[in-house]
């Protein structure tokens, strides 16, 4: 372990750690849930014979063998592909991802098969159609929010990630403070759409990119981020980082950080995310390029 990852690797061993007790949670739940289940199959009539109270019975009878006080993890991770309940498989795979993470210098297992695979480069020219099919849908997304902010608006910068879709801005009387777009003390102005279609509009726009990507035989990214200011050509980032993969929350505000150039947070998740993306930054595709008009013009009233 080197001192460049060491905050990505104290999140790697704290994700092992949860990972780990909640296997041990879910072992220590499952003889009170079957308890709970032979008292339900009573209730509901069934009794010595039928074949769900007799395998209630007998899964309580395994249970009740174990020392619960002195059992292993292995012994817990056994007792849990043993359940009823295949999600609970969940934790104990996540115990071997990160546990494999750790031995492969901090690369999760998605990572390391994706580094396998031929780089496919996303630098070549995209498709005439496909450029111009992403930049109508840029445009659209940059036009609904800005003509939709607060009239002092600096800058902005756009997140989708097909599931949801937000921004931050800035105003022109204190250009370092940033605000996002679901704080609802944030007063928009209304030009024939209200805050819930501008959200609903932004997130399908978000939406209809990734498609339209995705039909043009493009390699498939995360999330889109697009920063705007007034003077300047926009700016579009692709991440192709599979954040699902991971356990981190604050991916989003990363991207807040590197598109507004916010100093880094010194929250430790924060931390560990730039260190992450350090890590794996390398094995992802180049950025693809969009022909986006270098002037734009605002509406302001």
């Amino acid at each position: 372990m080197t001192n460049e990852y060491s905050h990505y690797f104290a999140a790697l061993n704290s994700w092992l750690e949860d990972a780990r007790a909640e296997v041990f949670k879910l072992v220590k739940g499952y003889l009170e849930e079957t308890q709970g289940a032979i008292e339900s199959s009573r209730e509901d009539g069934l009794k010595a014979g039928d074949a769900d109270f007799d395998h209630y019975v007998d899964e309580l009878q395994r249970l009740k063998k174990v020392d619960f006080e002195h059992l292993t993890y292995q012994e817990a991770a056994d007792l849990v592909r043993q359940s009823d309940f295949p999600e609970d498989m969940d934790a104990v795979n996540n115990v071997e991802r990160y546990t494999t993470a750790l031995k492969n210098g901090g690369y999760l297992p998605e990572l390391s098969t994706s580094m396998e695979r031929e780089k496919k480069s996303n630098c070549k020219e995209l498709s005439k159609q496909l450029n111009r099919e992403a930049a109508t849908i840029i445009n659209k997304i940059i036009k609904i929010i800005s003509t939709n902010m607060p009239t002092d608006w600096h800058d902005f910068v756009y997140y989708s990630d097909e599931g949801t879709a937000f921004f931050w801005f800035s105003k022109m009387s204190v250009p370092a403070k940033y605000y996002k777009s679901f704080d609802e003390n944030i007063t928009f102005k209304q030009h024939g759409m209200n805050r819930n279609k501008m959200f609903e509009s932004l997130n399908l726009l978000g939406n209809q990119l990734k498609t339209v990507f995705r039909k043009g035989d493009a390699i498939p990214w995360s999330s889109v981020n697009i920063y705007v200011d007034r003077v300047s050509k926009p700016t579009v980032y692709f991440d192709y980082i599979d954040w699902n993969q991971t356990a981190f929350y604050g991916h989003d505000d990363y991207f807040a950080q590197k598109m507004l150039g916010i100093m880094p947070s010194e929250d430790l998740e924060m931390s560990a995310i730039l260190e992450y993306v350090a890590l794996v930054t390398p094995t992802l595709p180049e950025q693809p390029k969009i022909d986006l008009p270098y002037k734009l013009t605002f509406r302001t009233k």
